[in-house]
């Protein structure tokens, strides 16, 4: 592999850019059967752990697929769509005939622990900046959002920068991050009493849970969320492009 980088990039990232960029150059092929696991340690000369999380981070992306036994093929409909502005909340919102805006609940920097060292693929001990905010539609709450960013890379950011403006647009403009990929789950979820209070639920209709990773093109983490989204309030719908 390519290591000459001076940009720090885990093993596993640099065996998903490898196998990425195979599949772009179509030296792999939609439907075409990728080489085994020990066949991919020793070609990249890297652990077992490793290659399963570069297999993983690449089925989470949607460009392989694992078919049990058979292993792991290039996806036949692959495609990510890439994060841009008119796919944010913030311009959904907008295009639904609301003024979008966001409420800061809370920044808090803190040492990564366990949890945050898994969410974010950073070191424990690593800092961590995580924003607590509402969004909404028209100055009406329709989701809690709880943001988690790496502190190496979001030092300095004002998150009240946040109230009027696209998280994306601040990434891009102000931190000159060039924004590629999300990835996101999505499952109901029963509201808690927090939730509810700050949604100003009137009954107990579930929520949606959205957990999304946002990488830069480097396959780097720059950004974890989770949203608890009111769908009686506003629609969540996405486009996914080829």
């Amino acid at each position: 592999m390519n290591n000459s980088s001076t940009t720090y990039q885990p093993l596993y990232y640099q065996v998903v850019l490898e196998i990425r960029g195979q599949i772009d150059r179509k030296e792999l092929n939609p439907g075409e059967r990728l080489p085994s696991e020990r066949e991919l340690m020793e070609r990249f000369n890297v652990s077992r752990v490793t290659v399963r999380k570069a297999l993983s981070e690449l089925r989470a992306l949607g460009v392989i697929e694992h078919r049990g036994k058979r292993g792991n093929f290039v996806a036949k409909l692959r495609g990510h769509q890439p994060l841009i502005e008119s796919r944010s909340l913030y311009s959904s919102t907008k295009n639904a005939g609301k003024e979008p805006s966001s409420t800061v609940l809370s920044m808090t920097t803190l040492p990564a622990d366990d949890e945050h060292a898994a969410l974010l693929d950073i070191e424990a001990g690593d800092p961590v900046i995580e924003i607590c905010r509402l969004r909404n539609a028209d100055d009406v709450p329709f989701a809690y959002e709880r943001i988690l960013l790496p502190g190496e890379l979001f030092g300095a950011v004002n998150p009240w920068e946040m109230e009027h403006r696209s998280f994306i647009e601040i990434m891009r403009n102000d931190y000159h991050i060039d924004v590629a990929y999300s990835t996101q789950s999505l499952d109901p979820m029963i509201p808690s009493k927090k939730d509810a209070e700050l949604l100003r639920l009137k009954t107990k209709r579930p929520l949606l849970r959205i957990v999304s990773k946002t990488y830069d093109r480097s396959m780097r983490l720059v950004k974890y969320t989770e949203l608890h989204f009111n769908t009686a309030m506003m629609d969540y719908s996405f486009t996914w492009r080829d």
